[in-house]
């Protein structure tokens, strides 16, 4: 079972096409016409989803940091208390309040 490369398929450049890839070139098309004005609001979108791209990449940046400095945050409370046995170890007790840290810091790692 070997895979054949297979050609795919391949786009002519039009007018609006060599326009919209050149940004800085001012397009040969008339704005008034109805291939003029398709054209301006397709630059307008290619635009719109290049910010949108630029902003998620930036998001995921942000979040992967995150995630890192809620690992270490994790790793200063990942141990079980020293001498537990003197808090309480019930629901509302000390011992429990550092269990909900390290769940609520794991959450917030998973989430990033």
């Amino acid at each position: 079972m070997s895979a054949t490369p297979t050609e795919l398929p391949s786009r002519a450049a039009t007018g609006l096409t060599t326009a919209s890839t050149n940004d800085g070139a001012i397009s040969d098309t008339d704005p008034t016409s109805t291939a003029g004005l398709l054209g301006e609001r397709l630059q307008a979108w290619k635009h719109a989803v290049g910010y949108l791209e630029d902003y998620m990449g930036a998001i995921e940046k942000i979040h992967r940091a995150q995630a890192k400095e809620y690992e270490r945050a994790l790793k200063t409370i990942s141990n079980p208390l020293k001498e537990g046995h003197h808090f309480d170890q019930s629901l509302g007790g000390i011992a429990g309040y550092f269990e909900n840290m390290r769940s609520n810091t794991q959450a917030l790692i998973n989430t990033n």
